[in-house]
């Protein structure tokens, strides 16, 4: 049976400068292997309910998930960083062409 966590992925997208969220992302890992912190701005476009991608800090620089005009991000607490060092979490979107993300794993304000 499933096991609660992150998500299963398909394959990794290496980061390391500005990103932008494509529907290409559906599944994947995004990893940030820089010391420098990166900002993630979450698109508000048309996506499936369940639409997701993990993001993995592999290094000193954390991932800052920001959203776009017409977008909200819900998490815990409202964190919106990876918590450090090999934090990973899960963004999903939760109704169809909504721009409603969930922030979910192991993230800090």
């Amino acid at each position: 049976p499933p096991k609660w966590g992150l998500a299963r992925t398909a394959g990794t997208i290496p980061i390391t400068a500005s990103h932008t969220i494509a529907t290409s992302a559906n599944g994947q890992l995004l990893s940030l292997n820089n010391g420098s912190a990166h900002t993630l701005p979450l698109p508000n476009m048309s996506l499936a309910a369940g639409f997701q991608f993990t993001i993995a800090q592999t290094n000193s620089g954390q991932f800052t998930v920001t959203v776009q005009s017409g977008t909200t991000l819900r998490s815990y607490g409202d964190a919106t960083k990876t918590a450090g060092q090999y934090a990973a979490a899960t963004l999903t979107t939760h109704f169809p062409n909504s721009g409603d993300w969930f922030l979910a794993g192991n993230i800090s304000t």
